[in-house]
């Protein structure tokens, strides 16, 4: 029996365009962005490596704000959440391997907590909930040791993240009215 990938039902050596992939055919549980090494053998997604960067840049350019503009520690996680996210997007998109894809998939998550953070504590010179950190920590390491050991950790990512997500628009919106 032909090895098929779970998503595309395809035969696995046709995920690659190229004969010799640099980092080997993809392994990670997703693959539907666009053609694999269709560009160059050392990149299995090209577009989407090439659009992580970027989010790299951007985030340096915030932590130099940051700094210039002497912010609190909170803005300087979220901006250093940015640049995990692109590091994370580069390597996984880069290789299509399951260590890339957790770099991703977790940097996701830890940033969107640092965003959490600062929209429920907006408005406030001092923090209103000293005690959030510590539980967003615990958060985020429950969340990788779920992760690493359930055998269905993608649905589970897309919960999670989805849920961090959809709180932090509503608390978004309940500090613009």
């Amino acid at each position: 029996m032909v090895p098929r990938d779970p998503f595309y039902r395809r035969p696995i050596q046709d995920l690659s365009l190229h004969p010799d992939p640099f980092w080997g055919l993809p392994t990670s549980n997703v693959d539907w962005c666009e053609a694999n090494y269709a560009h160059t053998r050392y990149v299995a997604e090209f577009f989407n490596t090439l659009s992580s960067l970027p989010m790299v840049a951007v985030s340096l350019w915030g932590l130099y704000l940051c700094a210039t503009y002497r912010l609190e520690p909170r803005f300087y996680l979220c901006w250093a959440g940015i640049g995990a996210v692109g590091i994370g997007s580069l390597a996984f998109h880069g290789m299509l391997h399951p260590a890339g894809q957790a770099t991703d998939e977790l940097a996701m998550i830890c940033a969107s907590l640092a965003f959490l953070y600062v929209v429920l504590e907006v408005g406030h010179l001092e923090a209103r909930r000293p005690w959030l950190p510590a539980l967003e920590m615990v958060y985020a390491v429950g969340f990788a040791v779920a992760y690493f050991t359930s055998p269905f950790f993608f649905p589970f990512f897309v919960a999670a993240y989805g849920a961090t997500v959809l709180l932090i628009i509503f608390q978004d919106h309940n500090c613009s009215e």
